[in-house]
């Protein structure tokens, strides 16, 4: 909330599972229910709005437009109630998904993206998501994504997005193709 003391963002391994924000002081913020797509939680091929599992969380915190105030990054899809009581049903299938960027202080969504569709028809993509000053100057929000090819190998994806304080934009994407 810019006050300079640190909140909490965790994440409840429930059925389906939820994501909860509290102030410093243990005082609850917001609650964002994952919805049906986070109860299949299998550490390969989980649903497609699944968090920490495995290695993988697909959430992060972190002052993606510099004013002073965290933001919630994370990986979701169709079903996903926020924080303000709204939910996410704008994508054409529950294994495609979005990243959306929320408030900290209410859970509500500030923008979404759907994350690229180029390895779609091996189901959804695991995240994990990381901070980085690509430019020098201004937060990026980084995503490596993978999901399982059959019984056997990862498809990777690796893409940076820009979040404007009101849009969140695609700076790049790789792919991994069949490249080691």
């Amino acid at each position: 909330d810019g006050d300079g003391e640190y909140d909490y963002v965790l994440d409840r391994q429930t059925s389906p599972q939820t994501v909860e924000a509290y102030r410093s002081n243990g005082q609850f913020l917001w609650s964002v229910n994952m919805g049906p797509n986070s109860t299949n939680q299998d550490n390969i091929e989980g649903g497609s709005a699944t968090i920490d599992v495995g290695h993988n969380d697909g959430v992060t915190v972190y002052d993606l437009d510099s004013d002073g105030r965290a933001e919630v990054a994370i990986r979701i899809a169709n079903g996903v109630v926020f924080g303000n009581g709204t939910t996410y049903n704008a994508l054409s299938d529950n294994t495609r998904q979005a990243i959306a960027v929320l408030d900290g202080r209410t859970g509500a969504p500030r923008a979404t993206a759907a994350v690229p569709t180029d390895y779609l028809s091996d189901g959804p993509m695991y995240a994990r998501f990381a901070v980085g000053h690509l430019d020098g100057v201004s937060p990026s929000l980084v995503a490596y994504m993978k999901n399982r090819i059959g019984g056997g190998d990862f498809n990777l994806m690796f893409t940076a997005w820009r979040f404007s304080g009101s849009a969140l934009s695609m700076q790049w994407k790789f792919l991994r193709g069949n490249q080691n």
